[in-house]
């Protein structure tokens, strides 16, 4: 019995040690090998990079800003004045994203809007009636507080 016990672990020893040696072993020459490449990267839309290149820039801008308000050998009429961009460039940033939020409703989610200081500038992604335009117009007028002259609506 003790035999048989015996013989019967030895032939599981043997068995594990075929497996991993059979696991072990390199593919035959005839086996085809398949290489995969990585899937390429999606070249994101203009507009898209656009949008994420002023992010990236109004962070480091507005990082700047901060830096030199908090520093303390700073001047107070120089953290004065990085205070007052700081709020200039806010009101920007809120006159952007209300425009372009406003025509993205509308159906044209690639416009950007460029907010200066006393001007925007639209640029959209599909042609417009004259009453569409007057539309947007307005609409622009009514958030950015630019006087008329100082809008410019353009087709891209």
């Amino acid at each position: 019995m003790r035999e048989k016990m015996i013989h019967f672990l030895l032939m599981i020893l043997v068995g594990l040690a075929l497996g991993i040696a059979v696991s072990e072993k390199a593919p035959p020459e005839s086996a085809m090998i398949i290489a995969v490449s990585p899937a390429p990267t999606p070249t994101p839309h203009p507009v898209d990079a656009y949008r994420l290149h002023r992010e990236s820039v109004r962070k480091e801008d507005i990082q700047a800003l901060e830096m030199l308000m908090n520093a303390l050998d700073t001047d107070e009429k120089i953290r004065a004045l990085a205070g007052e961009e700081l709020l200039r460039m806010s009101a920007r940033d809120q006159v952007e994203l209300a425009v372009e939020g406003a025509l993205s409703a509308y159906g044209d989610g690639k416009a950007i809007c460029v907010a200066g200081e006393d001007s925007v500038t639209v640029f959209l992604s599909q042609s417009l009636t004259e009453q569409e335009a007057a539309l947007i117009f307005e609409l622009v007028q009514e958030f950015s507080l630019v006087s008329p002259e100082n809008i410019r609506i353009t087709g891209c």
